[in-house]
């Protein structure tokens, strides 16, 4: 059993399950299975804290996030209470210390990304595990099998808490450093599919199958509803995600342009920011697809719930849907 980073247990009152979160960043707008998480483990009772690695900044806020944002231990990488933190480990279990941070070095060598990453948390996860002690946190989870993954490795080792954490996509598709150490030492690992399951089972040691539980990312059916009915019109196509190239939405500009093509009468929204914004308006612009695709920009889920229900479009009179005139764009409202 760990030492109490503090030098001593306290003991403490009987209370909820208390479950601290690690992500790399929050409140981000498109990671609303985070989100959706965290309220829906909140709803079970359980006392959630929330550690993000840094503090995401954007326009647009889920009016559900703000209460969270309100109260998540956003650390810097370096303070004055990180360095107090590091020196009473130092002092108190310079193994732990020292050996936490071999396993950082070791394990990450030979990807820069991993490694910098992981080393420049490094004081801040020492200090947030004295906290999350304090606080009798009884586990830590972490959405993403990169720096999240390790953020909980390294409280586990310092403090003794047991972690998990959700294995997505990228984060497990791009470089596994270190995943093997991760999955070994967690006590739950969540992949979010069989395919992402085989993946972290070919990385690691077939004895750790029973520990990886897939849980797919769910929809809220009260929110995200099917219509009784289509209604009568253009095919209408919303796609939801970030806009890179992961997502492949160059690949759906495609499809409506050959379908436009074809005679079919298509409407296609392009719910999202991101990287690849520019290349496609440029690839809309190129394909006359103009007032047949829309890039709608960042919205809440209350937005895209609407969006998916109903759409009330009015196109401009002098380039009707089908001609590649101009830059004009739809008059839209939301209708929920």
């Amino acid at each position: 059993m760990t030492e109490p980073l503090g030098g001593r247990a306290e003991p403490r009152p009987a209370s909820p399950l208390r479950v601290a979160y690690v992500m790399s960043r929050f409140p981000k707008l498109s990671e609303t299975f985070v989100l959706r998480e965290l309220l829906a483990v909140e709803a079970l009772g359980v006392a959630v804290d929330v550690y993000p690695l840094v503090r995401h900044r954007e326009p647009l806020v889920h009016p559900e996030a703000e209460p969270l944002v309100g109260r998540a231990h956003y650390l810097p990488f370096l303070s004055l209470a990180i360095l107090r933190s590091n020196l009473a480990v130092l002092r108190s279990r310079p193994r732990s210390w020292f050996g936490a941070l071999w396993a950082v070095v070791r394990g990450n060598w030979g990807s820069t990304n991993h490694l910098v990453g992981g080393l420049g948390i490094f004081p801040k996860v020492v200090h947030a595990a004295r906290l999350m002690e304090a606080d009798g946190v009884d586990h830590v989870h972490c959405h993403f099998a990169t720096h999240p993954a390790l953020a909980g490795f390294l409280v586990h080792r310092l403090a003794g808490i047991p972690f998990s954490f959700t294995a997505h996509g990228s984060d497990i598709h791009v470089d596994r450093h270190m995943l093997r150490r991760k999955v070994e030492e967690a006590a739950v690992v969540v992949p979010i599919s069989e395919f992402n399951r085989e993946v972290i089972l070919r990385e690691c040691d077939p004895g750790q199958a029973a520990k990886l539980v897939v849980v797919h990312c769910g929809v809220d059916t009260e929110v995200l509803g099917p219509r009784p009915a289509r209604a009568a019109g253009p095919l209408t196509v919303v796609s939801v995600g970030t806009l890179h190239e992961v997502k492949g939405q160059r690949h759906l500009v495609e499809a409506c342009r050959l379908l436009v093509g074809d005679g079919l009468d298509v409407r296609c929204h392009l719910v999202g920011s991101g990287p690849d914004e520019d290349d496609l308006r440029r690839q809309v612009a190129a394909g006359g697809l103009e007032h047949r695709v829309v890039l709608e920009g960042q919205r809440t889920t209350d937005e895209v719930a609407g969006l998916l229900r109903r759409r009330t479009c009015s196109w401009p009179r002098a380039s009707p849907p089908g001609r590649a005139s101009g830059r004009a764009s739809p008059s839209c409202s939301w209708r929920p």
